[in-house]
């Protein structure tokens, strides 16, 4: 019986990009397995079913009446089509260039035991403010440093109406031109802060749960203490560069197969 939900996001998807989601799904099924629901949305099913080398749920995002966060001026799609499947679960939000690569005992721990923790999230290694868009600003100071590349809500927990409520003030302002790539992350890190606060967050270590891009420094050259990696743009140098060690852990070949390496 299915204890949790992990939950993907895949628009304007192509072969490659289904292929890394494969990989991100089969990491989690490889430690979960029978115990979590996969789901994946998505503006192009046909494409994700027939490319999708990993088993999963995959639905429209016209496929909830909600139909909350469709807008592709930054990365709100993720969110799409509502920020919460079903409140009675625990649930994680993953990108798709997130993979478990060890033993994921804060996620297991999070998903299978009751504790004081509202909801999860990955950090940062560093604290900037440009990877929060317009809402950099609005932080407080000091902040706790986001990412939003794993998002986790516990069983009777719902960040839903306060994530929607910063998406209306952020579309009303990308409307007049104000918007930038970075800003539905800025949004969340918004909103976690009060709950970061009040001890209800668990945060993930940034050195386990690790994004890894050219901007390390030094640069990771082994997976060696991490958990989970986050192999972020540009076009996620990190997932090929470890993509045999993604692969012994997900199941699932090496190799983008020939027949499905177009982009259309």
């Amino acid at each position: 019986m299915s204890k949790s939900i992990f939950r993907w996001s895949l628009w304007s998807p192509t072969p490659a990009s289904v292929f890394m989601l494969s990989h991100s799904i089969g990491t989690v099924r490889a430690f979960f397995r029978d115990e979590a629901t996969c789901v994946v949305h998505s503006d192009n099913v046909a494409l994700v079913e027939a490319n999708l080398l990993s088993p999963a749920l995959v639905r429209d995002y016209s496929s909830h009446s909600r139909g909350q966060f469709c807008d592709p001026r930054s990365t709100w799609m993720k969110w799409a089509p509502c920020a919460r499947l079903d409140a009675n679960l625990p649930e994680v939000q993953l990108d798709a260039d997130v993979f478990l690569v060890s033993e994921p005992e804060e996620l297991r721990a999070f998903c299978q035991s009751p504790s004081n923790y509202r909801l999860l999230a990955s950090q940062e290694e560093f604290v900037e403010l440009w990877p929060y868009g317009t809402f950099g600003p609005q932080l407080p100071r000091p902040f706790v440093p986001i990412n939003a590349g794993i998002v986790g809500q516990q069983a009777g927990a719902d960040i839903s109406l306060e994530l929607l409520n910063l998406y209306e003030t952020w579309r009303s302002r990308a409307d007049r031109g104000e918007f930038l790539y970075h800003d539905e992350q800025g949004a969340l890190a918004l909103l976690l802060q009060s709950y970061c606060q009040r001890g209800e967050v668990l945060l993930l270590d940034a050195a386990r749960y690790r994004v890894v891009c050219p901007l390390n420094s030094p640069p990771v050259e082994t997976l060696v203490g991490i958990r989970g990696l986050h192999a972020t743009y540009p076009e996620h140098p990190a997932f090929w560069r470890f993509l045999p060690e993604i692969a012994a852990v997900s199941g699932l070949s090496e190799e983008l197969p020939s027949w499905r390496s177009s982009t259309g």
